[in-house]
């Protein structure tokens, strides 16, 4: 390594102060730019990777993964770091490392790296204590609150009670449990749906089968507060991240009153929101809520929304734009394409007729795709198809999620 690398990496070990792997990578990034020596590309990747990436399609089936991925002029997908670069040197030096340096943020990356891609990048079984060390130092890091963003402890400590349960070792497993309903408790604001819920989803429903009774009540108790003051002054979508949880809670107890309730605290939250609201939105958002009831098995609570979102549907209509575009044709190369499309017969113009204007579906798939490339924006989001009174008549998911979906809308396209 060199002089400067090495400055830093005495200065990082010994450092407590909050920081996140993106803001270490930028300083040892700076102080590599130029050296390609072994130990500077181990510490250069080591804060380059992503966490969370187990259910990415372009991953290694690993919880770490590549920050960056794309397809170069060639049309070959390169990706950055690679998992090609990782050696049986490199993983021996983070290794090392996990176990010299005194900064839990460092050293819970090094010991993660070498649980989570030993086998996949060098095929080798990692020893079971670099994870009871990698669990430990990400208790270290969320009890100290070490990270930038209370996001990023949430992260954490979710990935050290997931470790924990793999190991089998209740110990851990409880002490991640204290440790994530104390950092739930210091982060939340009612207003940040993502800082508080966690424990519940992690724990409750996720079932973990030693928590305590005390720890289960206080979660429920935490939640239903949460629900009664997110129901007034809050977003009604705030209002949901409490009351979806609770009312999936319960309909597994079979306490179907106290679905109901909480179920209807969410749906009044989001109808009296409306008032107000342009009515696309508010059908959209009726729409949500009779989403939402059928779900829950609420038909009554549904039909009546249902017969909203009719009344809404007139003033929906009338809010759509119109838009058109126009093309001149010359009257010579129409004739000619007329004359070249029924010569031959009846029998052989609707053949060429049919040959020609019927959608072939991989050639349909491919041009939502291209489409979908050149215009990502409108493939992005959710599309919410209406019928000549405003009526909600169908949906269609992003591309990712729904590629039938936007292709039996192309090909309705296509024939209009």
């Amino acid at each position: 390594m060199n002089e400067e690398l090495v400055r830093l990496m005495e200065e990082l070990d010994h450092s407590k102060e909050i920081a996140s792997e993106h803001s270490i990578s930028s300083k040892i990034d700076r102080a590599t730019e130029n050296d390609q020596s072994p130990k500077a590309v181990a510490e250069r990747i080591a804060f380059g990777f992503c966490e969370e990436y187990l259910d990415k399609p372009n991953g290694w089936g690993t919880y770490f993964g590549p920050m960056m991925v794309w397809v170069g002029d060639d049309g070959k997908a390169y990706e950055s770091p690679s998992i090609a670069l990782v050696t049986k040197e490199i993983i021996e030096h983070w290794k090392n490392r996990s176990q010299e340096t005194n900064n839990p943020l460092m050293r819970a990356r090094y010991a993660g790296l070498v649980w989570d891609l030993s086998e996949a990048a060098v095929d080798e079984k990692p020893d079971y204590r670099i994870a009871i060390d990698y669990v430990n130092a990400l208790l270290d890091v969320t009890d100290n609150d070490l990270c930038e963003h209370p996001t990023e402890a949430i992260t954490k400590i979710t990935r050290a009670f997931k470790v924990a349960c793999a190991l089998n070792n209740r110990e851990l497993e409880e002490r991640c449990v204290e440790s994530a309903i104390k950092l739930e408790d210091r982060i939340a604001e009612d207003d940040k749906a993502g800082l508080w819920g966690f424990c519940f989803e992690l724990f409750v429903l996720g079932k973990y089968k030693n928590l305590s009774e005390v720890q289960e009540q206080k979660l429920v108790d935490d939640l239903e507060s949460r629900l009664i003051r997110v129901s007034k002054g809050h977003s009604p979508w705030v209002c949901e991240s409490a009351a979806i949880p609770l009312a999936t809670y319960y309909r597994s107890k079979a306490m179907n009153d106290d679905v109901t309730r909480v179920i209807e605290v969410v749906g009044n939250c989001f109808e009296d929101a409306c008032d107000g609201l342009a009515p696309i939105q508010v059908s959209s958002w009726l729409q949500h809520v009779h989403d939402i009831y059928i779900s829950f098995n609420m038909i009554e609570n549904a039909e009546r929304v249902s017969k909203k979102i009719s009344e809404v549907g007139p003033g929906v209509v009338e809010s759509m734009q119109e838009f058109s575009n126009s093309m001149e044709i010359p009257k010579e190369k129409l004739e000619a394409y007329l004359a070249s499309m029924t010569k031959g017969g009846l029998h052989k113009t609707l053949r060429r007729i049919a040959a020609q204007f019927i959608p072939k579906k991989d050639q349909v798939e491919q041009q939502v795709l291209d489409l979908a490339k050149n215009h990502p924006l409108t493939y992005l989001f959710t599309k919410t198809l209406q019928d000549h009174k405003g009526r909600p008549v169908a949906t269609i998911g992003g591309i990712e999620e729904d590629l039938e979906g936007n292709v039996i809308h192309q090909l309705r396209n296509l024939s209009t």
